[in-house]
């Protein structure tokens, strides 16, 4: 089968790796990128970076901010 070894995202009911199919971008486990990663979210419009191996800084159209990535919260669609 297609996603036999892929691991599954129970955040998003998805396997990593796939694609989002309404606005692209990569099922990502944000907890696995190097720090200083910048990428764009495909299903939110906006920037992100890892600043550290659990926090991220969100560049969003209104605000930066800073998102502690959790065992729960840490996985979206990157381009």
């Amino acid at each position: 089968m297609e996603n036999d070894n892929k691991l599954w995202c129970e955040e998003y009911k998805d396997y990593y790796g796939n694609s989002d199919p309404d606005y692209g971008g990569t099922l990502t486990d944000l907890r696995k990128l190097p720090v200083g990663t910048k990428f764009f979210v495909a299903n939110g419009w906006w920037e992100g970076e890892i600043l550290s191996d659990n926090r991220m800084l969100v560049h969003a159209p209104t605000d930066d901010f800073i998102v502690e990535l959790t065992d729960k919260y840490h996985s979206l669609y990157l381009r």
